[in-house]
């Protein structure tokens, strides 16, 4: 899964195991900005233990 600094509004991220669904509705204020440049800032969502995937 993408941290957050790379989703783009619209984007929906799926949990390949119970099919929960996210979809971005407003865009991280660093977007574009690579994940490196915000280690203090990273963000990364875990669902059944596993990173949720961009649904295709």
């Amino acid at each position: 899964m993408s941290s957050c600094h790379e989703m783009k509004q619209g984007d929906i991220y799926v949990c390949k195991d119970c099919g929960l669904e996210l979809k971005v509705v407003a865009q991280c204020k660093n977007f574009g900005i690579s994940e490196k440049a915000h280690d203090h800032d990273t963000c990364n969502f875990i669902c059944c233990e596993k990173e949720m995937v961009i649904k295709e």
